[in-house]
């Protein structure tokens, strides 16, 4: 039990992102000092059940409580939670207006006057959400202006153990802007979404845009009429759905639990289905725009179903039309508030500031913002946390869902729905006649134009349209990766290695290829080396990942596996400009293969993650079994990956293969120059000019 006079004047806010084991952190309440002066902040996923299971319960009888809800319906569902503890409480809804004298109450901030001034303990849970997702600097002012004595210690990192769920964020198969859009691209993913449930999958679809689940909900009921599909989204606020809704969110292991759920942030923090093996993936539907809830609205989403499968993630953007310099510091905010900076107030929109405290020398002069007020750093801070997850939405995103234990895979820039086929976006309106010097003028820019793009890319005022994007990506591709004639580049071009599902996966290639043919064996020595103390200078750990795991960091590796095929030193590989190497001859090319895998230089077998994670092939080998084929394939998987080099095998003749397996360059490379001309010559080159290899990616 909790002594009430040990937890006199104790605020807890229960916040997310770090799983933490509540329990075991309060009986650690007697070891400090001064508990009456104690605000903690805990992380995690289990946070609310504990507090209604584990705390609340434990507390004495004459202790008066003040639990703070972020809505109305988890009011409702908390004074739920400590009826069935047995626990006296008071809703504030069921209570007629004016001030509510009860000593244990649950209410929601905006009817925060009407109870108690004094409280022997305050607990906010879902403080993200109850004030509206603030950063981190606020909780810290917040703090301050409730007791600013109070000490403040945070419990993180509890309870985090690894996850075997995996995270795919990829791109909206189309636009969202333009004529016949977006319903024309969502359609696309609820084409998806259908086929998965018909085929037996239950799918969760927590979504940033109401039309989304709108657009499900009309394609869900023709297509599968004998599944179940829940819905719930801002239309749905009346009689039956409201209902349904509030059932919902008092009892979701039940009323959450169908062949497919989908839902806006009508949904949110608080309602958790805790179900083991609830659904078998899940599908985001994000939307970043000045209008669409932000990064960390669905994080939140996604987290409502605690044991889940795989995640895949749907990612859209819709440039702002609004020519604002984000401001980066509360002062900044402050300072355009009162300069009258509507279209930056215009960010928060339907969010009135009148409520702000400001001060005023004189009648008619302009307004001064208090600064020391917690209302005016509260609104500064939502503002800044807005404009954060406008320019870094997937960074946030992603930043969110490794914290959670997920391992999370950027595809953003491969198309992947609908297999093979190129998606055709609705919104392209290219003439039907439109010459190939037509195309070249709308397409190709100059030094200068591609300068002046690139400036108002890394600019946090944006206003790069999606054509200049196109227009950005072609040049770089063309000119600064592979060095082909830039005046030669054509539709057919953009659409295999800009826009083409592999096309990221083929730059990733050619940048191994082209350090291969344009550096020493010696001098690719210690480069995984370099790379891992590289990443030991980063500040976390998620970059000193991405620092050792570049395919850059293979090449010695790959380059050692060439030459045992090869059967000579690795010093004495010959790596000219589209060189071949002969192999073996065919009727003994697998059994060679084989035998390379097995080398123990190589240790192939046991090294399949590490490999996967350097070469990052298409398809995971690792937990198969490991046939002839397989392991052919992990070998060029290594060799593409490290060198950009491939497998020719020798044809295949009355049952047998005749002639010699070769080592040659991708195809794609010598295709590449003749068609377009100029990415031998860049290679040839560079090669003349002796260096070290560059790893950078």
């Amino acid at each position: 039990m909790v002594d009430a006079r040990r937890t006199s004047g104790l605020f807890i806010s229960l916040q997310r992102n770090v799983r933490a084991q509540c329990a075991s952190a309060y009986v650690n309440f007697r070891k400090i000092k001064h508990p009456g002066r104690l605000s903690i902040w805990l992380l995690g996923a289990g946070k609310s059940r504990e507090l209604f299971h584990g705390l609340l319960p434990r507390l004495a009888p004459e202790a008066s409580v003040c639990l703070i809800a972020p809505n109305i319906a988890l009011a409702r569902k908390y004074h739920e939670e400590t009826k069935r503890k047995g626990l006296d409480y008071v809703c504030y809804l069921d209570e007629p207006g004016g001030k509510i004298s009860a000593r244990r109450v649950v209410v929601c901030v905006n009817s925060l006057p009407r109870v108690l001034p004094r409280f022997d303990m305050v607990v906010m849970d879902e403080v993200n959400f109850t004030l509206t997702n603030m950063a981190s600097t606020v909780m810290k002012d917040k703090k301050q202006a409730l007791r600013h004595t109070s000490r403040f210690y945070t419990i993180r990192n509890r309870g985090v153990w690894p996850s075997s769920r995996k995270a795919f964020i990829l791109p909206m198969p189309g636009p969202l802007v333009g004529r016949g859009q977006p319903k024309a691209t969502y359609s696309l993913v609820v084409d998806g979404i259908v086929d998965l449930v018909a085929s037996g999958k239950t799918v969760m679809i927590p979504a940033t845009s109401k039309t989304f689940v709108e657009l499900l909900e009309v394609e869900f009921k023709a297509r599968l009429p004998g599944k179940n599909l829940i819905a719930f989204h801002g239309a749905k606020r009346e009689g039956a759905d409201k209902r349904l809704l509030q059932h919902a969110i008092s009892n979701p292991n039940d009323a959450l639990i169908a062949d497919c759920l989908a839902f806006t942030p009508t949904i949110g923090p608080g309602v958790s289905i805790e179900k083991k093996g609830s659904y078998d993936l899940v599908i985001g539907v994000a939307v970043n725009s000045d209008n669409h809830p932000d990064a960390q609205v669905l994080m939140q989403q996604i987290q409502r179903a605690r044991d889940a499968g795989d995640i895949r993630i749907y990612y859209g953007e819709i440039q702002s039309r609004r020519k604002v310099a984000y401001p980066t510091t509360k002062e900044e905010v402050f300072q355009m508030l009162e300069n009258s900076d509507l279209q930056l107030a215009d960010l928060m929109q339907g969010v009135s500031v009148d409520h702000l405290d400001m001060l005023r020398a004189a009648p008619g002069e302009r307004a001064i913002y208090d600064r020391s007020s917690a209302t005016c750093n509260l609104y500064a801070n939502n503002l800044l946390g807005r404009l954060q997850s406008r320019q870094y939405y997937i960074h946030l995103l992603t930043e969110d869902l490794r914290r959670q234990g997920v391992t999370v895979v950027n595809q953003l820039n491969v198309r992947t729905w609908g297999g093979d086929a190129e998606v055709e976006l609705v919104a392209k309106e290219e003439l039907v006649d439109e010459t190939i010097e037509q195309w070249r003028e709308r397409h190709l820019v100059s030094w200068e134009q591609f300068e002046r793009i690139r400036g108002m890319m890394s600019s946090p005022s944006g206003g790069v349209s999606r054509q200049d994007v196109l227009r950005y990506e072609i040049f770089d591709a063309a000119v600064f990766c592979y060095g082909i004639q830039y005046e030669k580049v054509d539709p057919e071009f953009v659409a295999e290695f800009v826009q083409g599902k592999h096309a990221k996966d083929l730059m990733t290639k050619f940048k191994s290829y082209e350090r291969f043919v344009t550096s020493t064996y010696a001098s690719t020595i210690g480069t995984l080396s370099a790379a891992i103390e590289e990443g030991e200078q980063k500040r976390n750990i998620q970059e000193y990942l991405e620092v050792r795991d570049r395919s850059a960091n293979g090449i010695t590796y790959a380059w050692c596996v060439l030459a045992a095929l090869v059967g000579i030193p690795a010093e004495k590989v010959e790596n000219t400009v589209f060189g071949s190497y002969k192999i073996v001859d065919g009727r003994l090319g697998e059994e060679m293969l084989s035998a390379v895998f097995d080398m123990d230089d190589f240790n192939m077998s046991a090294s399949l993650e590490t490999l996967e994670r350097l070469f990052k092939p298409r398809t995971s080998f690792a937990g198969k079994e490991l046939t002839i084929t397989r392991r052919r394939n992990v070998i060029k998987m290594v060799l593409e990956g490290g060198l950009g080099l491939t497998i020719r095998l020798a044809h295949f003749s009355n049952g047998c293969r005749r002639g010699f397996h070769r080592i040659v360059p991708i195809q794609k490379w010598r295709a590449l120059d003749e068609r377009y001309g100029g990415l031998k010559d860049k290679l040839v080159e560079k090669k003349s000019k002796p260096c070290l290899v560059e790893i950078d990616e």
